[in-house]
């Protein structure tokens, strides 16, 4: 598609093996917020409109959201999808328990629930946990739709941001819980010693269960 001036240009490139050659679909997670950017703007294409506007009206009034969020813009105007959204800790507790509730909020089906099903499922080998690719290296969670799935029979699930910003839920607890302080030395190495995802999600999963 074209871009408008002044916009970023955006490129996903084809995922490869070690050996230089592209990897077969189906077979391999490098994950890539790349792909994230080009599906927000195929919401705004399909929409015909901005992902903030469509926002609003899909989830933050439903949601009765308390404070205002603005999403990081590019210098056309267009949302970072990938990773540019700002939210209060009690309203992204909102959209966490969305999920929990199989998408129903105060007896209202907000998002289907086959598709919250589906999201927070692993539907195939090379996204359960272990195999999905960040940095370089495996990481010790499976993937579904934009849901980081943790190995386990609880039903867990997270979103997982940088600078080690969590939603965490787990069903079985009936918790979720926010964490939106930064680790300053994030993104300073691919390691975990720095980056400390699974140290961070170890610690959620221990107070989720602390009473349960």
């Amino acid at each position: 598609m074209p871009h408008p001036p002044g916009s970023m240009t955006w490129s996903v490139m084809c995922p490869r093996s070690a050996a230089g050659a592209p990897t077969r679909a189906g077979h391999r997670l490098p994950y890539n917020s790349g792909e994230t950017q080009v599906l927000g703007a195929l919401v705004a294409r399909a929409t015909g409109r901005t992902m903030g506007d469509y926002m609003q009206e899909k989830l933050c009034e439903p949601l009765g959201m308390t404070s205002p969020g603005y999403w990081v813009l590019d210098p056309a105007g267009t949302e970072m999808a990938y990773g540019g959204l700002n939210l209060t800790a009690r309203d992204y507790a909102r959209i966490g328990e969305l999920y929990r509730c199989g998408g129903v909020w105060q007896g209202e089906q907000i998002i289907p629930a086959a598709w919250v099903r589906d999201s927070l499922t692993v539907a195939a080998p090379h996204l359960e946990p272990g195999r999905p690719i960040i940095g370089g290296h495996p990481t010790g969670l499976g993937y579904g739709h934009h849901w980081w799935l943790p190995a386990g029979d609880r039903g867990e699930f997270s979103a997982i941001g940088v600078y080690n910003q969590f939603v965490y839920v787990d069903p079985t607890a009936r918790t979720t819980i926010v964490k939106l302080s930064a680790n300053r030395r994030y993104g300073t190495s691919a390691t975990e010693s720095t980056n400390r995802e699974m140290e961070t999600l170890t610690f959620l999963r221990a107070l989720a269960r602390r009473d349960n």
